[in-house]
């Protein structure tokens, strides 16, 4: 049985060395964008084939966004959506669920 991994991305994916970042999400179970992460678009997994999101980059404060861009597993905190202009197409999340994610990951990793 291998760890269950958490991923929180707390700034823009471009702050971090692009390996890291491309392993550390293929790995992941859950992501969670918070803080600056919000800001990451869901072309964030495009490139990504355990992901297989579509393609075009769209910044995280696009209304257009499709919500079926953004892989299942993948959420953001809502207070840091709203406080930084709103987030559409991702499942938005409190801080009692990022509570129960963290308590039910083993590994969890900080981009």
């Amino acid at each position: 049985m291998s760890a269950k991994t958490l991923v929180l991305v707390t700034r823009p994916l471009g702050e971090n060395p692009g390996e890291l970042a491309r392993l550390a999400l293929k790995a992941a179970d859950r992501v969670i964008l918070m803080q600056d992460g919000v800001f990451n678009g869901s072309s964030l997994f495009g490139h990504m084939s355990h992901y297989g999101g579509p393609g075009g980059h769209r910044a995280a404060h696009d209304l257009d966004t499709e919500i079926g861009d953004w892989p299942e597993n993948c959420f953001a905190m809502k207070e840091d959506a709203m406080i930084r202009g709103g987030k559409a197409g991702i499942k938005l999340i409190g801080y009692a669920e990022l509570v129960e994610a963290v308590a039910a990951h083993q590994k969890i990793i900080t981009l």
